[in-house]
């Protein structure tokens, strides 16, 4: 299972060893569990923490019983639970036999009825998924004065139901999904100008989230959502500048948006933050942003490997050359889009990236894409053909489902001709099919579903293609 860190602290921790354990960490990542971790010492398993009074800062009195796990290729020991620690008032210590403890371990104090308060030292760098997540005591949480700690991890804090108020410390950069939600005594939250990233529904259900003004919701320098202005029909979003982020999901299918302006100070979108807003008509981003720009009605993303689209609306989309990938969610529920041109070089598109893309007609797939993702087009019912360029590897599940129209295919990849073993196949690009044109140059045996339910004409249209039609029954 892997562990939630982050590369930028390597500058960061005053610790040597802290620092030998962050090389081994990734953003997404630290380490493994034990049963999965070949690095972890010979025989080592959940230690109680003695306490050595050497380990800790002269003086200070630490929890002891604590089980702990100690990482060899970490070269630090994570908190994996609460062992036959007795404290009501934890206090994590900074080492233990000489290394440093730097991370708290996935469900640590999960469910814990008793515990009231938590000190976190600075020596903390990752904090796993769960880690505290309804422990209906807990009503004090403290960092360290010079803390590591990049990130609160998934629902890290979650239901803790007693939890008040909560001072962030500096260098936090990301709240993951669903962190302090269900924390309805949770009045105040102090947020570090660090904060750059945050995941969905971090706040739901918090009297914070219930106590902000209507219009846009602000943590810190993050662009959390929306608060409807009652009888305010339309949203026209206009982002202060110096904001540096929009959350995950922050108006995601929000009905209201009809325009969006983004500052040149806006430097992280994140994850379908735009996507499935069906009324949403105009794009603009600051000429003088770095990252991000808009280009007829496209928000794209700036990248070296080539740009990514991250969202698109109107009827007619031509997408500019310097597009490679489309991501997940990009026109989803577009209900105005009518036709799309992707360039060439684009060889990825995203899940659901054209889903309920209703009146979507004219499309024509890149030669570059390998793969079509997981209900890329689904319930695009006004598609009637799809020509699959012979660079297509796999469609994934559903990607073609709902399709209703999409009677005609033609085929051009050796992948997909062998893959057509059933009607669920493929991404259920035949659930609608009536004629199939293989091109004739394809060397794969055909699926097995395509021979028993399509039968071969003796004249096709096109020359250098094979035409089948359905069998009717």
């Amino acid at each position: 299972m892997q562990k939630k860190c982050n590369r930028r602290l390597l500058f960061l921790v005053p610790f040597v060893l802290v620092l030998v354990a962050l090389i081994s960490c990734s953003i997404q990542g630290c380490a493994n569990q034990p049963q999965d971790n070949p690095d972890l010492l010979e025989g080592e398993e959940d230690l109680t923490n003695n306490n050595n009074p050497d380990d800790n800062i002269p003086g200070e009195v630490v929890s002891s019983g604590l089980s702990m796990i100690l990482y060899d290729n970490l070269e630090g020991y994570f908190v994996s639970g609460k062992g036959s620690c007795q404290d009501v008032d934890i206090i994590i210590p900074q080492s233990l036999d000489g290394y440093p403890v730097i991370g708290i371990s996935d469900n640590a104090f999960k469910n814990d009825p008793f515990i009231e308060s938590i000190f976190i030292p600075e020596t903390i760098v990752c904090i796993e998924k769960y880690a505290f997540l309804g422990c209906g005591s807990l009503s004090q949480v403290t960092f360290g004065s010079e803390s590591n700690l990049r990130v609160i991890g998934e629902k890290v804090f979650s239901r803790c139901e007693k939890l008040e108020l909560i001072s962030l410390p500096d260098g936090i950069e990301e709240i993951q999904l669903e962190a302090f939600s269900g924390c309805n005594s949770l009045i105040s939250i102090v947020f570090p100008d660090t904060l750059f990233k945050v995941g969905r529904n971090a706040f739901e259900e918090t009297i914070w989230w219930e106590e902000q003004e209507a219009g846009v919701v602000y943590a810190g320098k993050v662009v959390c959502g929306y608060k409807y202005i009652t009888n305010n029909p339309s949203i026209s979003l206009v982002v202060e500048e110096g904001c540096v982020a929009i959350a995950d999901y922050a108006f995601f299918e929000n009905s209201k948006l009809v325009s969006i302006f983004l500052p040149r100070s806006i430097m992280n979108i994140g994850y379908a933050a735009f996507s499935g807003c069906e009324n949403l008509n105009s794009i603009t981003v600051d000429t003088d942003n770095s990252r991000y720009y808009a280009s007829n009605n496209c928000l794209i993303q700036i990248k070296e490997e080539g740009n990514e689209l991250i969202l698109g609306v109107g009827g007619s989309i031509i997408l500019p050359d310097s597009v490679h990938t489309i991501s997940d969610y990009a026109f989803y529920n577009c209900v105005q889009t009518t036709t799309i041109v992707i360039p060439e070089e684009v060889s990825y598109i995203g899940k659901a990236a054209f889903k309920n893309c209703l009146i979507l007609s004219n499309l024509e797939l890149p030669q570059n894409l390998e793969y079509i993702s997981e209900q890329t087009f689904y319930s695009c019912s006004s598609l009637e053909s799809i020509f699959l360029p012979s660079s297509i590897l796999e469609i994934k599940a559903s990607a073609f489902s709902g399709c209703t129209n999409l009677t005609t295919i033609f085929i051009n990849s050796n992948e997909i001709v062998f893959g057509l073993t059933g009607i669920s196949a493929e991404g259920n690009i035949l659930q609608n099919s009536k004629v199939i044109y293989i091109n004739k140059s394809l060397t794969y045996s055909y699926g097995a579903y395509l021979l028993g339910h399509f039968s071969k004409e003796d004249i096709s249209e096109y020359q250098d293609y094979h035409k089948y039609s359905i069998i009717l029954q």
